[in-house]
């Protein structure tokens, strides 16, 4: 079983400019022969699929709203991304029609997401796959968007509910990934709080953690069991 991982697919801004020039094959071209050389293609989508919504006014000041042409998900798809992390602090950017949207979207082109659900239960919820006799457990958070009993959003980074999570999926699987939307940004070291963090989320029995939203590579360590990529920078 082979896995490949990047971060932040922005899809929005500058990007969006060119695809509408050259089509939303093309910033992946120089890239999709290597990743669909896996069987699992991970990647983080910052940023709703939909062309409906109003900015999120309860957002930061002065932090960006990014929505992303649903015709994207055509990009995607053809470089191979199969499953998507879509915790993280833009993808309720246009609120809940937009965030909807995106989950339709991907359901509609066989595409597996996780960090996010109708209510908190479901965005804690771990992704399984099974692939080669090996079943792999995905599980995601970020600081931003939380989900809550009664409301859509995302799995918040709290070690008590990270350590729930893990403790109970770890015994049912063979490898626990974890995947992080957060760090500093355009900072090539993590923070000592996210170290400590990442070495306890091993303790607790991951085998893998995924680091993102620094948008600059940082540091991959081996720690113990584990193996942890701070960030995995922007892909695109």
């Amino acid at each position: 079983m082979i896995l490949n991982a990047v971060g932040d697919i922005v899809l929005s801004r500058k990007v969006a400019e060119i695809a509408a020039q050259k089509g939303w094959l093309f910033p992946f071209r120089l890239a999709e022969e290597i990743l669909k050389q896996a069987d699992i293609v991970f990647g983080v989508l910052p940023g709703p699929l939909s062309l409906r919504g109003a900015p999120n006014s309860n957002k930061l000041r002065g932090s960006p709203h990014f929505r992303i042409d649903p015709a994207a998900v055509k990009g995607v798809k053809y470089a191979g991304f199969n499953v998507l992390c879509l915790a993280n602090n833009h993808i309720l950017d246009y609120g809940k029609e937009a965030f909807f949207d995106t989950l339709e979207i991907l359901n509609g082109y066989g595409i597996k997401y996780l960090g996010v659900g109708r209510n908190e239960k479901e965005a804690r919820n771990p992704l399984v796959i099974q692939k080669d006799g090996l079943k792999i457990a995905f599980l995601a958070y970020t600081y931003t968007y939380p989900a809550t009993k009664n409301s859509p959003g995302c799995a918040l980074i709290k070690e008590k509910n990270i350590r729930e999570d893990i403790l109970k999926i770890k015994d049912l699987v063979d490898v626990v990934i974890v995947s992080l939307h957060h760090g500093l940004e355009y900072s090539d070291y993590p923070l000592p709080a996210h170290i400590s963090l990442a070495h306890k989320i091993i303790d607790w029995g991951a085998h893998l953690i995924l680091g993102h939203h620094s948008h600059v590579l940082q540091g991959i360590e081996y720690y113990k069991h584990g193996v942890i990529a701070y960030s995995l920078g922007n892909f695109v």
